[in-house]
C-alpha cells in the first residue's frame, strides 16, 4: 500500500505520499483550484503540465505531520463551519467539543472556544440573556472560570437586568439575582455583581417612587446600603426624599406624612445624617413657604425661628426670615395698619439691623403715613408718626423738616 501522512499548515491540510527517495504533496485545493492542469499559467508552451509543484513547499509555514485521527477531526471541522454559517451555533459548539476532545491540542481548544464565543454572541445579539446566562453557567460548571467566562457571565446578567421592566415582580427578580450571586463562592459579592445588583435596585426604587410607594423605596435603599457600598446610593436616597416632599409637602400639603416617612429614614438610614438634615430643613422651608403664600406671616415667622434653632442659624433660613419680615410689613402697610407696620418693622430690624431693604421700606412707609396725615390735616397723628420716625431715624432730613413744620404749627 501507499505510505501516506497528513500535513498541516497554519491554514490548510493535505496528504503527502511518501516513497523511499521522495515525498509528494497531494494537493486537492490550491490557488489554481481543483484541476490546476487546465490553467494556462501552469502549462508549458506545448500545453502540457510542467511537472513542477505549483504551490511550493517553502510557501507553507510551520508544516507539521499529523496523524490520521486529526485529519478525521479536520473533516469534522467543516461541519462546524457549515453549522455556524446556518446559525446553528449550539450544534457547532457540540461538534467543536468532540473535535477538542479528539484532537486534545491547542487547535482543538481554539476551535471550541471560537464556537462557544459565536454561541455567546448569538445569545447576546438576540437579547436572549436568560438563556445565555444558563448556558454559560453550564460551561463554568464544566470547565471553570476560563476564557473570560466570568466577564461574559456578568454581561448576560447585566443584559438581563437592563431587559427587566416588570417591577411588580421586583421581589422575584431580586431573589433570582441573589441566587446567582450565591452560585459561585469564589466570585460572590465581587464588584461587578454589586454594580449590577445596585443598578437593579436603583431602577426598582425609581419605579416605586413613580407609584408613590415611598416606604418600600426606603426599605429597599436601606437593604442595599447594608449589602453594597455603592456611591450612587446616597443620590438615590436623596432623590426619594425629594419625591416624598414634592408629593406630600408641595402637592398635598400633608406634612405629617412627610414627617412619618422621614422618621423611617432616620431609623433605617441614619448613616446618611447629612442628607436627612438637609431634607428636614427643606421640609421646614416648604411649610414656611406655604404659610407665606397664604399670608400667614406670623405663623411662618415662628416656624422660621424654630428652624433657625434646629439648624444652627442657617444662612438660607436667615434669608427666608428676612424676606418674611419684608413681606409682613408690606402686608400691614397695604392695610394702612400703622401700628403693626411699626411693630413688624422694628422686629425685623432687631433681627437684621444692617438690612437695607427693611430700613428703606420702614422709612418709606413712615413717610407715606406722614404725608397722608398732613394731607388730611391730622396734625396730631402726624406728630405721633414723626416722633416715631425721628426716634428710629434721627438723621433723616425729611423727617427733620416735617418735625420743624409741625412745631411751626404748634404741634
Amino acid at each position: 500500500g501507499l505510505a501516506l501522512a497528513g500535513i498541516e499548515t497554519f491554514d490548510h491540510v493535505f496528504i503527502q505520499c511518501r516513497f523511499p527517495h521522495q515525498a509528494i504533496d497531494v494537493e486537492t485545493t490550491n490557488q489554481y483550484g481543483f484541476d490546476p492542469g487546465n490553467k494556462k499559467n501552469v502549462l508549458d508552451q506545448f500545453g502540457k503540465v510542467t511537472g513542477f509543484t505549483y504551490v511550493p513547499a517553502k510557501d507553507y509555514h510551520k508544516r507539521k505531520t499529523i496523524d490520521f485521527k486529526k485529519i478525521y477531526f479536520l473533516a469534522y471541522q467543516n461541519l462546524v463551519t457549515f453549522a455556524s454559517q446556518k446559525k446553528q451555533y449550539q450544534k457547532a459548539a457540540h461538534i467543536a467539543y468532540m473535535i477538542k476532545m479528539g484532537r486534545n491540542d491547542e487547535k482543538g481548544d481554539t476551535l471550541f472556544q471560537q464556537s462557544l464565543d459565536n454561541y455567546f454572541a448569538y445569545f447576546f445579539n438576540q437579547k436572549q440573556f436568560l438563556a445565555g446566562l444558563n448556558f454559560i453557567n453550564a460551561c463554568i460548571d464544566e470547565f471553570g472560570f476560563v476564557n473570560g467566562f466570568k466577564e461574559k457571565r456578568y454581561s448576560f446578567l447585566s443584559g438581563l437586568v437592563n431587559q427587566f421592566h416588570d417591577f411588580e415582580k421586583g421581589n422575584q427578580m431580586e431573589k433570582y439575582l441573589v441566587q446567582q450571586n450565591n452560585l459561585y463562592g469564589q466570585i460572590k459579592d465581587d464588584k461587578a455583581f454589586s454594580d449590577i445588583f445596585s443598578f437593579f435596585i436603583f431602577r426598582w426604587v425609581e419605579y416605586l417612587n413613580s407609584k408613590l410607594a415611598f416606604e418600600l423605596s426606603l426599605q429597599k435603599i436601606a437593604e442595599l446600603n447594608e449589602k453594597v457600598d455603592h456611591p450612587g446610593t446616597i443620590k438615590l436616597f436623596e432623590n426619594t426624599l425629594y419625591h416624598i416632599q414634592e408629593h406630600y409637602d408641595k402637592k398635598l400639603k400633608k406634612y405629617d406624612e412627610t414627617e412619618r416617612l422621614m422618621e423611617i429614614a432616620i431609623k433605617k438610614l441614619n448613616s446618611y445624617q447629612s442628607s436627612i438634615k438637609k431634607f428636614q430643613k427643606y421640609h421646614f422651608v416648604n411649610q414656611i413657604n406655604d404659610l407665606s403664600e397664604r399670608s400667614q406671616y406670623s405663623e411662618a415667622i415662628k416656624m422660621c425661628q424654630t428652624a433657625l434653632l434646629q439648624f444652627n442659624q442657617d444662612d438660607f433660613i436667615q434669608q427666608i426670615l428676612r424676606d418674611l419680615y419684608v413681606k409682613y410689613s408690606l402686608f400691614f402697610y397695604n392695610k394702612k395698619d400703622l401700628e403693626n407696620v411699626i411693630k413688624v418693622s422694628e422686629e425685623g430690624l432687631a433681627q437684621f439691623p444692617q438690612d437695607y431693604t427693611l430700613s428703606n421700606n420702614y422709612q418709606a412707609f413712615l413717610n407715606n403715613f406722614l404725608t397722608m396725615a398732613i394731607n388730611e390735616n391730622n396734625l396730631p397723628r402726624a406728630r405721633k408718626i414723626v416722633n416715631q420716625a425721628l426716634l428710629k431715624f434721627p438723621k433723616n432730613s425729611h423727617f427733620i423738616k416735617v418735625d420743624q413744620f409741625l412745631l411751626s404749627k404748634n404741634y
